[in-house]
């Protein structure tokens, strides 16, 4: 964190996400005050040899795991005990109305035991009808083979 410059933009990523470029557009030309803090919602999946499961227990979350935020001399990020990453700052939390990723929680070796039968739903028994979605969403999620592109075997 002490490497972004204060009084300047930025959005966290993980590296287990897949980003939604035509969301991240939106977000990146909408007006913000520098008091605001954007959480970026994103659906939890996870892959295994060539095929997709949404997590049963928490398919959709609306932030706390990404965001844009504008940085200033109080803006703080720390590591909870559990391991789970937290900001601090001044500002005001907003919620960003489109998807912005696909998050693969899964995929980290810490978390790997957790991908189980029991707790995950293969991709296409899923009832997308329970996560919010734009247009623009539906393009992003409901692509399965642009999604398993992003994977190799």
């Amino acid at each position: 964190m002490d490497k972004i410059p204060n009084n300047e933009w930025f959005i966290k990523c993980d590296g287990d996400h897949l980003y939604n470029p035509e969301a991240l557009k939106i977000l990146l030309n909408q007006p913000l005050k520098y008091t605001n803090t954007i959480y970026l919602p994103l659906v939890n999946m996870h892959y295994d040899n060539g095929e997709l499961y949404i997590y049963k227990y928490q398919p959709y979350l609306n932030g706390a795991d990404n965001w844009l935020i504008y940085k200033h001399k109080a803006t703080r990020w720390y590591m909870e005990d559990s391991g789970h990453e937290q900001i601090y700052s001044l500002s005001k939390h907003k919620k960003f109305n489109h998807i912005a990723s696909l998050h693969f929680p899964f995929m980290k070796k810490r978390r790997k035991h957790l991908a189980t039968k029991e707790n995950l739903i293969p991709y296409d028994d899923f009832d997308f009808s329970q996560i919010p979605m734009s247009d623009i969403d539906k393009e992003f999620i409901l692509n399965k083979n642009k999604i398993l592109s992003y994977f190799v075997d």
